[in-house]
């Protein structure tokens, strides 16, 4: 649900970016081949930003994390260590992660740091993007609840 063509408007990504690495689709939607080519995109968005943006960003990301750590703190560390799991079930990983043992946690974390940034930052462009086009919506007179849309 992230925009790409926003991603390019912000400076995250280039025309190009999409142009180069787009997959030659079919008429059926191939969903894993959608999702492997824009997480490929989002991970170059990701890169971006920590080479050449981070000084743009920076400040606005900090306030999202800071209203949103109370969930996206076990999130992104769910995400990793599930990579890390190789998609597996969490009740299928060892028993020091299934009872969430906080030394085990503390390490996965310093140990999937960059991981876990780059996590946030997704995080952080999809609420981005949600804001801007419900406050959209909201000038036409478009109220969206959940994936309800009324007119006013």
């Amino acid at each position: 649900m992230i925009s790409l063509e926003k991603l390019i408007d912000d400076g995250l990504l280039t025309q190009q970016d999409l142009d180069s690495t787009r997959p030659k689709f079919t008429f059926q939607v191939e969903f894993s081949k959608v999702y492997q080519w824009k997480y490929e995109l989002f991970h170059r968005a990701f890169e971006n930003y920590r080479e050449n943006l981070r000084e743009k960003y920076q400040s606005e990301i900090d306030q999202f994390y800071e209203i949103e750590r109370y969930w996206l703190d076990d999130y992104t560390l769910y995400l990793a260590i599930k990579t890390e799991q190789q998609n597996q079930s969490w009740s299928e990983w060892s028993r020091e992660l299934k009872q969430r043992h906080s030394n085990v946690l503390d390490k996965k974390r310093q140990q999937y740091r960059d991981i876990i940034e780059e996590h946030i930052f997704i995080q952080f462009i999809f609420f981005r993007q949600w804001k801007q086009l419900k406050e959209y919506a909201n000038q036409l007179r478009i109220t969206i609840l959940g994936g309800l849309i009324y007119l006013n």
